[in-house]
């Protein structure tokens, strides 16, 4: 068992061109309606992320934040499966990042391997966690919470 939930800061490089900018703002402007709600109901069906946040620093980088159960790629599988047409938003904003494959969609161990590179460490190497090892599950069960 491990002492805290694992930890993805994904620091992804965006676009820089006015074209990649102005779809930046767009996805910002509609992210609240169109994504956040998909997003949240998605996080909540997961039953594996403590929390989860989403940054973009001065329209040159956009940070994906969470702190979750399991393992990096079970975790990545759910959301890829769950949140594909979410992270085609997002991979087109990104300068580098995975291409689309055949048919739009983008093989997956290119994605968790970019990911992987663009995932900064914690300075330390860890993260503090108030309940320490235990899951979403449990603290869920625990305290009788549904969501």
């Amino acid at each position: 068992m491990q002492d805290t939930p694992n930890i993805l800061n994904a620091t992804l490089p965006l676009k820089q061109d006015a074209d990649s900018q102005a779809k930046l703002k767009a996805f910002a402007a509609e992210f609240e309606t169109t994504w956040l709600p998909k997003v949240w109901e998605v996080l909540k069906k997961s039953q594996m992320v403590h929390y989860a946040r989403f940054t973009v620093i001065d329209n040159k980088y956009m940070q994906i934040l969470t702190e979750y159960d399991t393992d990096f790629i079970t975790y990545s599988k759910f959301f890829a499966k769950n949140l594909s047409d979410f992270f085609q938003a997002v991979f087109a904003l990104v300068d580098g990042g995975p291409p689309p494959a055949a048919g739009g969609e983008r093989d997956l161990t290119s994605i968790f391997q970019y990911i992987k590179t663009k995932d900064l460490p914690c300075v330390g190497g860890k993260a503090f966690s108030a309940y320490g090892p235990r899951t979403v599950a449990e603290i869920q069960q625990k305290f009788g919470i549904t969501i």
